[in-house]
């Protein structure tokens, strides 16, 4: 299926801080995709005690992008890009910091657009102010059109006017914030956490329109409120290709389709060239492509979710959305326990046969799966971090094949062993059915033809 451009007029970013609650997380995931929302900036996420594992909360609609790759220490800001959204995600590590989180978004027709989730610790805890401190140290050419949010955990007058006395480390980052002329576009005056004060904040500059706001519909029930970031991205992306699903396939439509296609196929010569094997294997891919196009369904691009998710669950949460109550959130939080509970235990009473105690085992997250981390080339230590897919194959490249080519020759001066020569028997008509139709259920290739498909044809 060919890609085509569609216009996507905004950009929708949520932050929040957790609090560390693995049922708080849970929320945020779920609120934000049952809302589309594009990014999500989760500061002070929940981490399993086991860091060797290197566990957090994930949603299968979003890829997740951690800021260290040693789990040493604890994560303290995890941010989530939605895979629908058409986005071209790069992570930058401008810096090392447990605490930031860089992420440059761009699409084919835009500039590339720098956000930045950052968690900057209280005093009296562990790494005060670090995060800010990382932050400003950053280099210039990073924040040409950016957004930076999350929980500062600083007072100043210009965003809480009830702290007339700014914090000391408040003014510092002002004046960098005035140095790369960011903005704050936050709500003045509106607090952010249930003491009262605005402590989640958030700032863009360059080219593009922002503007952020309370978002009490996706309320975590944690002690700090969700803010919800638009910014008018106004670009075009590439819609992704939706696969078809095997499972809504009809076998009339399908069988009538392929037997029309072939009809008009012409027969093999009786001693056919090279060229007219592969135009007839190119004809028969394409009617095979073509019958199956039509016979089932595409998928419609937006992942069911978690499937726990019930109806009791969804009510809480509008109960909570409705009147935004201490008791609200607390029975938000139990739904969501007790239905995550009770799936899962059915499951492991629905277990009957010796292949369902396999598949149970891929329930078990033994450790967490992200993007591979940039890489630094040896040769030149001094040059950037390569990012992208195409900067890490190119430096694999160069690393481990072109430099060290040489250290594999085999020297002119070994001895020859004698060759043998191996008759392999001639290829018959039931070797290549066996090979192809009794293949097993592999994953289909760009012509988008499962093994399945060749049995049916």
């Amino acid at each position: 299926m060919r890609t085509k451009p569609f216009l996507k007029k905004t950009l929708t970013i949520l932050q929040a801080n957790v609090g560390k609650g693995a049922i708080s997380h849970e929320i945020a995931l779920l609120l934000a995709a049952n809302s589309l929302i594009d990014i999500i900036l989760i500061q002070e996420p929940y981490i399993f005690t086991d860091l060797s594992r290197r566990i957090t909360k994930s949603h299968p609609l979003y890829e997740s992008f951690i800021p260290i790759d040693d789990w040493v220490v604890r994560p303290r800001a995890i941010s989530y890009v939605r895979k629908g959204a058409g986005l071209q995600t790069t992570q930058l590590r401008p810096c090392e910091s447990r605490d930031l989180v860089f992420l440059q978004i761009q699409t084919y027709n835009t500039p590339p657009f720098t956000i930045t989730n950052i968690y900057n610790a209280p005093i009296n805890t562990t790494d005060a102010g670090a995060a800010v401190r990382a932050l400003t140290a950053t280099p210039r050419a990073l924040w040409r059109s950016g957004l930076i949010a999350g929980d500062f955990n600083l007072h100043h007058p210009n965003w809480d006017p009830a702290y007339p006395t700014p914090s000391k480390q408040a003014e510092t980052l002002l004046d960098w914030l005035d140095t790369y002329s960011f903005a704050y576009i936050g709500p003045i005056g509106a607090p952010t956490h249930n003491q009262g004060n605005t402590l989640d904040l958030a700032f863009s500059s360059g080219p593009l329109s922002a503007y952020t706001t309370l978002a009490r519909h996706l309320d975590t029930t944690s002690d700090h409120a969700s803010l919800l970031t638009t910014v008018y991205w106004d670009s075009r992306s590439k819609e992704p290709t939706k696969r078809l699903r095997l499972d809504t396939l009809d076998p009339d439509v399908f069988t009538s389709t392929l037997q029309s296609s072939l009809a008009r196929h012409l027969a093999l010569k009786e001693a056919p060239s090279k060229a007219d094997l592969d135009s007839e294997a190119l004809q028969l891919t394409q009617a095979l492509q073509d019958a199956y196009s039509k016979a089932a369904k595409r998928t419609t691009g937006r992942n069911i979710g978690q499937p726990w998710w019930n109806i009791d669950c969804k009510t809480a949460a509008d109960e909570n959305r409705r009147v935004p109550t201490p008791e609200a959130a607390r029975k938000l939080r139990n739904t969501v326990r007790k239905a995550k509970n009770e799936y899962w235990a059915l499951k492991l009473d629905s277990i009957t046969h010796p292949i369902d105690v396999f598949r149970m085992t891929k329930w078990h997250q033994s450790t967490g799966t992200y993007r591979s981390p940039p890489l630094k080339d040896p040769l030149h230590p001094d040059n950037p971090l390569a990012t992208s897919i195409e900067e890490k194959r190119e430096l694999l490249v160069a690393e481990l094949l072109t430099s060290k080519a040489e250290v594999g020759d085999i020297p002119l001066n070994t001895p020859t062993a004698a060759t043998r020569h191996i008759d392999f028997p001639p290829i018959t008509a039931e070797d290549v059915r066996k090979a192809v139709i009794e293949a097993g259920n592999t994953a289909p290739g760009a012509d988008e033809v499962p093994t399945a498909i060749l049995q049916a044809a």
